[in-house]
């Protein structure tokens, strides 16, 4: 299906989808550099086993993520041109470990508090833990 046909086919889609880019980056122009913020976003999936002429509608073909971190920027990809949210999820000493978003699949930004900010690092740390021993 082409984009002109998606388009076409679904404008509240589109609209929709528009709305949310605009309110991210609404977000993004009143964040401070090394703020607290929590991102939601649509990851992608791996559906296994999946019974041949399974309507795709009928699965669960996208996953949010809940990510904290301390708000970096926002930058475009070398390769794609394409901008990213960049947010620190991590530090030890002098490194960090940075989660880059490509916009386009932000559902919200959301700006925490300190004491927030730790509760919901404290429960991405316990997820991500729980997930690695699943795998």
């Amino acid at each position: 299906m082409s984009r002109r046909l998606i388009i076409s086919r679904h404008p509240r889609v589109v609209r929709e989808w528009l709305e949310v880019f605009e309110k991210n980056l609404s977000v993004i122009r009143g964040l401070k550099f090394d703020e607290y913020v929590k991102v939601i976003w649509l990851d992608a999936c791996s559906i296994p086993k999946v019974p041949h002429g399974t309507d795709p509608l009928d699965a669960p073909i996208a996953t949010r993520t809940e990510t904290p971190g301390r708000f970096l920027g926002v930058y475009l990809d070398k390769e794609y041109g394409l901008p990213h949210l960049v947010i620190v999820t991590e530090r030890s000493g002098d490194l960090e470990h940075w989660t880059s978003i490509p916009l386009p699949i932000v559902r919200s930004i959301i700006k925490l508090t300190e004491v927030e900010a730790r509760k919901a690092r404290a429960s991405f740390v316990r997820i991500n833990a729980s997930e690695a021993m699943d795998g």
